[in-house]
């Protein structure tokens, strides 16, 4: 009787633990995937945006996180055995968007670099500047929308209505953010840089916004009164947040985001890689 006990029981133990390795399969990063996927990672740099783009052997980047940061986007890239960025944005010259662009700019072949009609006040911003003209790079400033082909991606980026900043002394870089849709078959990702209720409003009322698959939320989580507009325009399947276990996500962001049935993923929990085949959409973490 003794010996059957301990048998359940070390049944039960192993069941227990191979439904827990079920989940961490399911939740760990993809294998191999189809090169005609649009896989999307968006980089664990803390609360900081960084976020690479690949379908088939061309890539893009949105943002490149603080300056030590940079370092991080050059080794994932690396990593992916990719040496040219086709397109690199840049939302808008806070230190957690710009801050690792000059290294990328420096250790690869740069396509094209889209970024807002302003001068930033930084010294990220001065380092980013100075290795474009090094390299003859001409940056696209951004003052109208602006549509190119990536892949078999369609990609559109939306400037701010205008760049006049009523009160400079008070923080005016995350309503400059530009805002990036990118369509792959019939899914659209939708990446928000930074902007707060005022650029969110706008671009909202301008009629750009279109349903999605997937949404960076803006401002690492940081809650304001337009989110809610936000998704009932968009209603996205999933969402990522650019946060870290020091600086979490507001929880009236994550409430909005759960009343809207979105599956959130925040990279304070790791990377997140999302792909798509051109119909479905997964997330891995």
């Amino acid at each position: 009787m003794e010996n059957k006990k301990i048998y359940g029981m070390m049944l039960g133990l192993m069941i227990f633990i191979a439904s827990l390795t079920a989940i961490v399969i399911n939740n760990e990063a993809p294998g191999q995937v189809d090169e005609s996927a649009l896989v999307t990672t968006v980089l664990k740099v803390g609360k900081a945006d960084a976020i690479v783009l690949k379908n088939k052997d061309k890539a893009m980047i949105i943002d490149t996180g603080e300056e030590d940061d940079g370092q991080k986007v050059c080794d994932f890239l690396k990593n992916q055995k990719i040496s040219k960025v086709e397109a690199l944005i840049i939302t808008h010259f806070d230190k957690d968007h710009v801050g690792g662009a000059d290294m990328v700019v420096r250790d690869f072949d740069i396509g094209k670099v889209y970024m807002p009609d302003y001068e930033g006040e930084r010294s990220e911003y001065a380092d980013f500047i100075n290795t474009m003209d090094e390299k003859s790079i001409t940056p696209d400033r951004l003052d109208s929308q602006v549509s190119f082909d990536f892949a078999d991606c369609s990609v559109v980026i939306d400037p701010p209505e205008s760049y006049d900043m009523p009160d400079p002394t008070k923080e005016y870089d995350n309503n400059f953010s530009l805002i990036t849709t990118v369509k792959h078959g019939s899914n659209t990702l939708i990446f928000t840089g930074d902007a707060q209720k005022k650029r969110l409003r706008e671009w909202l009322n301008e009629g750009r916004a279109s349903k999605c698959s997937f949404l960076k939320v803006p401002h690492h989580g940081v809650y304001n009164d337009e989110l809610e507009n936000l998704l009932s325009q968009t209603t996205p399947e999933y969402a990522a947040i650019c946060d870290s276990k020091k600086h979490e996500a507001d929880q009236a962001t994550l409430e909005v985001l759960k009343e809207h049935e979105v599956e959130t993923y925040e990279t304070k929990n790791g990377d997140i890689t999302v792909v798509s085949d051109g119909e479905k959409i997964k997330l891995y973490q």
